[in-house]
């Protein structure tokens, strides 16, 4: 069952990051935690991060540094997706 919530929910998300940013955050929290359920932690990561992008626009910049901050030890130190979620910690931080 949580297979299918993950299929159903990636092209939502997806199709959020792409035209509604704002209005994803919920989306990719939900998609990160059936993820998670499912051990899939490459996916709960990218999730995460993405939920902690899609907040930049907005005044939850401690909000979003909290979810990359989980993103990043789910992601090989040396990836890009590591290095992305570093920067947005950054952003957050001198913000």
């Amino acid at each position: 069952m949580l297979t299918r919530c993950e299929e159903m929910l990636r092209p939502r998300a997806n199709a959020l990051m792409q035209q509604d940013l704002a209005n994803a955050f919920p989306v990719l929290l939900r998609l990160a935690e059936v993820a998670g359920a499912l051990g899939q932690w490459d996916k709960r990561a990218t999730s995460l991060l993405n939920a902690a992008i899609s907040l930049l626009q907005t005044d939850r910049r401690a909000e979003a540094r909290s979810w990359a901050e989980q993103a990043l030890p789910l992601f090989a130190a040396d990836s890009d997706d590591a290095a992305m979620a570093r920067k947005v910690i950054a952003y957050c931080v001198d913000a």
